[in-house]
């Protein structure tokens, strides 16, 4: 890039001499013109205007390649952008998807208390079944001494077997959501 820089430089001066020679074409040699010194005086501008044309051609060149260089370089830009935007995409995906597991952990710990819950109640309801007994309902109904205590104890029986049935068709709910 310094050369890029000090090319104008240098074709300004070429320049300023080449205008210097051909204005003032005895004051390059210092002495009047002969004819050897002005074939001497054409070779020199020749050389001039080869050499300005060479680093006026250097410089395009330069100028050519720093163009394509900051092409390269805003291409770089672009796609180290585009990579920060995935990532980013990327690890807002990630903490979502520990967000969503954490909270799926904390719900079926939920249903599992849930089931050692019901499954307790369950049984304690089938011991105070075991305890009264089977024929506590045949009983009732083959003593007869009285039939309104009778009826209301039958409804009662019929009110726990159904909190049975229903306890037991939760519990099989539960399970059936722990293992989804």
């Amino acid at each position: 890039m310094n050369r890029a820089r000090a090319a104008p430089a240098a074709v300004t001066a070429l320049l300023a001499a080449f205008a210097v020679a051909a204005a003032f074409p005895g004051a390059v040699s210092g002495a009047e013109e002969r004819p050897a010194d002005a074939r001497q005086t054409e070779a020199q501008l020749k050389a001039l205007k080869a050499e300005i044309e060479r680093v006026s051609g250097q410089v395009n060149h330069d100028q050519v390649e720093r163009d394509r260089l900051a092409k390269d370089l805003k291409s770089a830009e672009l796609s180290v952008s585009e990579a920060r935007q995935g990532l980013e995409k990327v690890r807002k995906d990630r903490a979502e998807r520990a967000a969503r597991r954490a909270a799926l952990a904390q719900e079926r710990k939920g249903h599992e208390a849930d089931l050692v819950r019901e499954r307790e109640s369950l049984a304690n309801q089938l011991r105070a079944a075991y305890l009264i007994g089977r024929e506590e309902p045949l009983k009732l109904l083959l003593n007869q001494k009285d039939p309104s205590r009778a009826g209301r104890m039958f409804a009662y029986y019929s009110y726990f077997g159904r909190a049975r049935a229903e306890q037991i068709t939760r519990i099989s709910a539960t399970l059936a959501r722990s293992t989804c």
